[in-house]
């Protein structure tokens, strides 16, 4: 909650960010940015206050609205936002958004397209950062948005997520494909229209025994060596996504794939 008062003026502007669905359920309401404007005094014959209060109204509203700069690739990492999920294996895709933004030191935090967002420059390339808040399975929603704003073509969208098919500490990056049992993967498949899209998979390890729900071992976290494995694995995929920026996916394919 962000609050600015003009005590001159009489103008109070209240702005208000949900991020996360636990935050939405809390407010009552979708996540998003709310924005209010207190002018007790508008119906007043004062025209100077009056237009006062449409600039700063207009002021308000440029900030909420942004001017975005042009982006040519989206680097999405699939992942699950409260609490509850973080530092579990289905939210490696986050992990490895956070390690970039970190070595970078630009913070994944301004919400927009339904995501967690923020611009970079990798390879020499303007790219938004990303973390959806839709939950896993409702991925393609927010890569949809941001993807039909910038007219960023599938090809050209990266996208971060776990593989249980993999071994901890072990990278697949690939130019397309099928789904391969991912939810969130699927999800963008069927917004997308199409598998054309390239993706780095991280290794999770798979689940103990047949009988392990899927479900709780995706959602489970990293313990002893396996943890220690995943820490370097996640620089490695930060640095992954980088070489293929830079270089290229072929070459980053040669490099990376294990």
């Amino acid at each position: 909650i962000e609050e600015t008062y003009d005590e001159e003026r009489d103008i109070r502007v209240t702005r208000v960010s949900i991020e996360t669905e636990n935050g939405a359920r809390a407010m009552g309401k979708p996540v998003g940015t709310y924005l209010t404007l207190e002018a007790p005094r508008l119906s007043d014959p004062d025209e100077d206050y009056h237009r006062e209060v449409s600039r700063q109204l207009a002021e308000e509203l440029k900030k909420l609205l942004g001017t975005e700069e042009e982006k040519s690739v989206l680097v999405v990492g699939l992942g699950n936002t409260g609490d509850r999920y973080e530092g579990t294996r289905h939210n490696v895709g986050f992990d490895v958004v956070d390690q970039i933004a970190d070595t970078l030191d630009i913070p994944v935090q301004r919400l927009k397209y339904r995501a967690l967002t923020n611009t970079a420059a990798l390879g020499g390339e303007t790219v938004l950062l990303m973390k959806p808040v839709t939950f896993m399975n409702l991925s393609g929603e927010a890569v949809e948005q941001a993807a039909g704003f910038f007219k960023i073509p599938p090809e050209r969208i990266i996208v971060i997520s776990d593989e249980v098919a993999l071994e901890p500490g072990k990278l697949r990056i690939r130019e397309g494909g099928s789904a391969g049992g991912h939810n969130g993967l699927k999800n963008i498949i069927q917004h997308l229209g199409t598998d054309q899209f390239p993706r780095l998979r991280v290794g999770v390890g798979e689940k103990p025994h047949p009988d392990y729900d899927m479900a709780d071992w995706v959602l489970g976290k990293f313990t002893g060596e396996d943890k220690k494995a995943m820490d370097a694995s996640v620089k490695r995929a930060a640095d992954a996504i980088e070489c293929i920026m830079a270089q290229g996916i072929d070459r980053a394919m040669g490099k990376f794939n294990g």
